[in-house]
């Protein structure tokens, strides 16, 4: 396939083949050069390149720190989860066939139900207030 052949339509296939051959380059080169030398050869100004590069960096920590959180929710739940079946499981041994049990398992059940459907079914937002409040309390505990 010629140069001329590429039929391309659009930025992002330009930016995967411009990815693609950057990791297929066999010279060393370190990446820091390489961007301001593609970025030159674009006419993109340096100023311009840092202030994407900032833009994309605080992008990604947002990105990371989201997936953080998620686990950090995941973790909860199971938290959540063990007590319940631990405890439960107790109540059923200690009923002795009463059916008494079926209330703490079914009350406690329906928090531990909203907290899964919380955990596994909604995805954290930048804007989520919980968020939030555990970003700002692990960059908290980063600092001391």
């Amino acid at each position: 396939m010629s140069f001329e052949q590429l039929n391309l339509k659009s930025e992002d296939e330009v930016e995967a083949i411009l990815s693609l051959a950057i990791r297929k380059s066999s010279d060393e080169i370190d990446l820091k050069s390489r961007l301001m030398e593609t970025a030159r050869e674009l006419g993109i100004s340096e100023e311009a390149v840092m202030q994407a590069a900032k833009e994309y960096s605080s992008k990604r920590a947002v990105t990371n720190d989201l997936a953080e959180y998620q686990e950090y929710r995941k973790r909860g739940f199971i938290q959540h989860l063990v007590p319940y079946v631990v405890v439960n499981a107790f109540l059923i041994f200690m009923a002795r066939g009463d059916t008494w049990w079926i209330y703490p398992l079914l009350g406690w059940g329906i928090g531990l139900a909203i907290h899964f459907g919380n955990t596994f079914f909604t995805k954290p937002s930048v804007t989520d207030d919980e968020f939030l409040t555990w970003r700002m309390k692990r960059r908290a505990l980063e600092n001391d």
